[in-house]
């Protein structure tokens, strides 16, 4: 019988060809959409590649100070005197790293300016973050204490410094300082913001070291615990050291204001700024999924239309049955049957078409040194928009045709 239903739904999809193209458009186009969407959340908030240990660890990259009179404050990094003073003694996570934001820095090769985003950083930092070298090692503890001028480049700097020769041992020179290379490391997409750069060196590879005393501005800092289960132990030492912390102008900016946010309350902080609030991760959730929903709505509701202008059509067909014994549930699960199948070809059809938008991305650059991929959860998304299609779209027109009075349907009248 199942052998049967199939036969007859192939069939019937190839009667009108314009309905099933349309049927087809809808489902593909929204599951690609909707694919491409799933995909670059994802790939955010569950990053692969150096920021592979997500879920394991915290950043703290934003800040703010509020005036003893409570009308002034100012927001931004922390500095690196709030964070030595915070997170170093935290006992809770297994690895605490303090490193600066992206700077821009030039370089020069036969004349030509070669534009990078910087990073200082200390050792810890390579541990936490799981970057794939493909020649060399990031510098030790001791090599970033003493701030020897090393550097390790991504594989675009090396190349743009030294064409396809190897990079190791090598200087390069940016901003008036010679660093040498030890290690090249593969490009890093600009949505892993914690990881992102071109070229890192150690802190205090510097001539100054008046950022120690700084409490704002230019760091940030990331714990890791040794499970993700760790995760709330360590909020709660962090909120406990954060509230034992004095600025060093005390009477002046008696208040300070952090927070240890996760990948997805990271994205969550972009939409409500105000540090004293929690991110609000559920809410966004909710916007998302609802976003989604609509999204999806419009062309479920054609399909629905579509499908009852094909039971229009079959309404003589369907009164036979019914005059000879048919079942309403026989009919239902024929009409399922065939709109699960329809929906499954426009399935097919819109994941093709999501690789190859992702493809087309990925080397594109729009997005650089992105690439973007379909793993288990994008995958199960997927699915989830499939069944959503065929199952949404067919049960009332299915309910519809079951409910024929078999004399109105033989007169093709509903």
């Amino acid at each position: 019988m199942l052998r049967v239903y199939i036969l007859l739904a192939l069939k019937v999809l190839q009667r009108r060809k314009f309905y099933t193209f349309i049927s087809l458009f809808c489902i593909s186009v929204t599951l690609m959409v909707i694919l491409l969407v799933s995909s670059l959340i994802e790939n955010i908030t569950h990053p692969p590649g150096p920021e592979r240990n997500s879920e394991r660890f915290l950043a703290i990259e934003k800040m703010s100070i509020i005036a003893a009179n409570g009308r002034s404050n100012q927001r931004t990094q922390p500095g690196y005197q709030f964070l030595n003073a915070v997170i170093k003694p935290m006992e809770t996570p297994e690895l605490t790293s303090i490193f600066s934001t992206r700077s821009q820095v030039a370089g020069f090769r036969n004349g030509k300016r070669i534009k990078s985003q910087l990073k200082r950083t200390d050792s810890q930092y390579w541990k936490i973050l799981q970057f794939d070298f493909i020649e060399g090692r990031p510098f030790s503890e001791l090599e970033a204490k003493q701030g020897q001028h090393l550097a390790v480049i991504s594989e675009d700097t090396a190349r743009q410094y030294f064409d396809e020769t190897s990079a190791l041992g090598k200087s390069i020179i940016v901003s008036g300082e010679s660093y040498q290379v030890i290690g090249v490391v593969a490009n890093v997409s600009v949505l892993h913001w914690n990881a992102s750069a071109d070229i890192w060196v150690p802190l205090f590879a510097n001539a100054s070291t008046a950022f120690t005393q700084q409490a704002m501005g230019g760091f940030m800092g990331l714990i890791m615990g040794k499970t993700p289960e760790q995760i709330p132990a360590m909020k709660s030492e962090f909120n406990k050291r954060l509230a034992a912390y004095k600025h060093p102008d005390p009477k002046r900016w008696p208040v300070v204001i952090a927070s240890a946010n996760s990948k997805f309350e990271q994205i969550a902080r972009l939409f409500n700024k105000d540090l004293n609030v929690p991110p609000k991760t559920k809410e966004l959730t909710i916007w998302i999924i609802v976003t989604m929903v609509l999204f999806m709505l419009l062309p479920t509701i054609n399909l629905v239309n579509l499908n009852i202008s094909r039971i229009l059509e079959r309404a003589s067909e369907i009164g036979v049955r019914k005059s000879f014994g048919a079942r309403s549930s026989h009919l239902i699960s024929q009409f399922m049957l065939e709109n699960i199948i329809l929906t499954c070809i426009g399935g097919v059809i819109g994941f093709m078409l999501a690789l190859l938008s992702m493809y087309f991305i990925s080397v594109s650059g729009v997005v650089p040194f992105h690439s973007f991929e379909i793993n288990f959860r994008v995958f199960a998304a997927a699915v989830s928009v499939i069944l959503f299609f065929g199952i949404l779209s067919g049960v009332y027109p299915a309910w519809k045709m079951s409910r024929m009075n078999p004399i109105n349907a033989l007169k093709g009248v509903i």
